[in-house]
């Protein structure tokens, strides 16, 4: 139980350091801080859904149970957010470069699954997996939209 709730808060963490990554983003980018900043705050939004889950996780006796792949994927994510925010901060980033980046993450996530490592047993569980995975993939049509635009 223990090694499922480590990965969920990391699950939570990733979606936190996103959101930092988006407000970076929106700092640095004349012109385009409304964009990243309705992005940043949707992934707050998300990292905080996943703590509280976390949380009903931990004081009701609702699990999760890890597919084989979960550590590998949460740790992949967060090394290249990490790489990301460390470039966004030291280096000078166009807008498209950002998107790029964006949207690799986006499509990182949803190809390698990130929503769908637990078993979740029960529904709302399984909804908030849903909900997230849903919005993330909104997330990379509007970055689509926007590198065309």
């Amino acid at each position: 139980m223990h090694k499922e709730k480590n990965i969920l808060f990391l699950l939570g963490k990733n979606e936190s350091k996103i959101a930092m990554l988006y407000g970076l983003y929106a700092e640095k980018i004349r012109g385009r801080k409304k964009f990243w900043l309705a992005l940043a705050k949707e992934e707050r939004g998300h990292g905080e859904v996943i703590r509280e889950l976390d949380e009903r996780c931990r004081n009701e006796d609702e699990f999760l149970k890890l597919n084989r792949h979960a550590r590998q994927i949460v740790s992949y994510i967060s090394e290249f957010i990490d790489n990301e925010i460390k470039k966004a901060e030291t280096e000078r980033i166009s807008h498209g470069e950002a998107l790029a980046s964006a949207l690799r993450l986006e499509q990182s996530m949803i190809e390698s699954k990130s929503f769908e490592i637990f078993e979740p047993v029960g529904g709302p569980v399984a909804a908030v997996f849903r909900k997230i995975n849903r919005e993330t993939k909104v997330h990379m049509k509007e970055l689509r939209k926007m590198c065309k635009g």
